[in-house]
C-alpha cells in the first residue's frame, strides 16, 4: 500500500480547490471531502452547475438539496457515458 504524506495530501487539495475556483464562484463552500468528486463529475460533464452572478463562472450550491430533475439528468448522463443507453 502506498503511503501518502500530509504535505502531498495538502498539495492535492490545494490543486482541487484552485481548479474548482475556476469553475464555480462558490467553490469555497464545497466540503473538502466532496471537492475531488465534484471536480471529477464536472470534468466528466455529469454536472454543470447553475448560472452564477459572474458571467464566466457557475454556482454549485453545495448547501441546496438535489432535485429529482438534477438527479435524473446526472443519472442519464452517466448511463450515456457508460454506453448503457
Amino acid at each position: 500500500m502506498a503511503r501518502i504524506t500530509n504535505q502531498k495530501l495538502s498539495d492535492d487539495m490545494a490543486k482541487v480547490t484552485k481548479d474548482l475556483g475556476k469553475l464555480y464562484e462558490d467553490a469555497n463552500d464545497i466540503a473538502p471531502w466532496a471537492a475531488p468528486a465534484v471536480l471529477a463529475a464536472t470534468k466528466a460533464k455529469l454536472i454543470e452547475g447553475e448560472p452564477g452572478e459572474n458571467s464566466k463562472l457557475k454556482r454549485f450550491n453545495p448547501e441546496s438539496e438535489l432535485k429529482r430533475s438534477e438527479a435524473s439528468t446526472l443519472t442519464y448522463r452517466l448511463l450515456k457515458k457508460l454506453k448503457k443507453i
